[in-house]
């Protein structure tokens, strides 16, 4: 009998580091369709709601805050559209 221990073959081990995933940015944008003093409080409602739900999510950073209190839809879809821009 052989007293020399059995060689155990030589493995490659390969570390592959965790890939580093950015926060997804978030932009909340938020719009009520009168200067009523009752609506004006909606959009803030709105505002803090949505900021929560952000502020909740881990994965998720805050990048800006779109408001618009317009009455009418055409005035609303020019300020999205101008500031769609910003988030590219």
């Amino acid at each position: 009998m052989s007293t020399e221990t059995p060689k155990t073959p030589k493995t490659k081990v390969m570390l592959i580091p965790a890939a580093v995933r950015p926060f997804k940015k978030v932009a909340i944008y938020c719009r009520v369709s009168t200067t009523h003093e009752s609506q004006e409080e909606s959009l803030g409602i709105q505002i803090k709601t949505l900021k929560q739900i952000v502020a909740n999510n881990p994965k998720w950073k805050l990048y800006e805050i779109f408001s618009n209190i317009s009455d009418s839809i055409i005035g609303s879809c020019a300020y999205f559209i101008k500031n769609w821009f910003k988030l590219k």
